[in-house]
């Protein structure tokens, strides 16, 4: 069960997390993850800076072949412009997590046939910087309130 971003009781997620060898197996990071520390999130969508906390549930482990799989959940709420009437609208996600680490471009290429891969290039996690990709990569790129909301179509009809 993913923290609830709204709760004070919810910790705030390290930046990145050491990972080598097998020290990580089976661990669980549960945590939030503050707007203001997504600044390419930011830059894209400023007014979500006023926005709750990301929650975070992401956990490690290792497949049959000996490498490694970070799964997990994101979940949240981001303020977007729609792109039909201009006006703020909230985008609330919850995106399912599965990357397969790889430390090398090969290795990257070769994971790329049956998952989605994250190259680890210094032995951290950035557990921020993989929340924060992997909005980016939900964020819809045309953000639009649904038919019956947007202001700009209910004045029309």
């Amino acid at each position: 069960m993913l923290p609830d971003p709204m709760s004070r009781s919810s910790h705030v997620l390290p930046a990145r997390v050491r990972f080598c060898g097998k020290t990580l197996q089976d661990a669980v990071f549960d945590g939030v993850v503050p707007l203001a520390r997504m600044a390419r999130v930011l830059a894209v969508s400023p007014e979500s800076s006023k926005q709750s906390p990301v929650a975070v549930h992401l956990s490690t482990q290792f497949g049959p072949d000996g490498g490694a799989i970070i799964a997990g959940e994101i979940r949240g709420c981001l303020c977007l412009r729609c792109q039909r009437c201009l006006e703020s609208m909230d985008w609330r996600f919850v995106i399912s997590v599965n990357l397969r680490v790889v430390r090398t471009e090969t290795e990257e290429h070769m994971a790329l046939q049956c998952s989605d891969p994250f190259l680890i290039e210094d032995d951290w996690l950035p557990l921020h910087a993989i929340a924060e990709d992997e909005i980016l990569l939900a964020m819809p790129m045309a953000p639009r309130h649904s038919v019956g909301v947007c202001p700009r179509l209910v004045a029309n009809s």
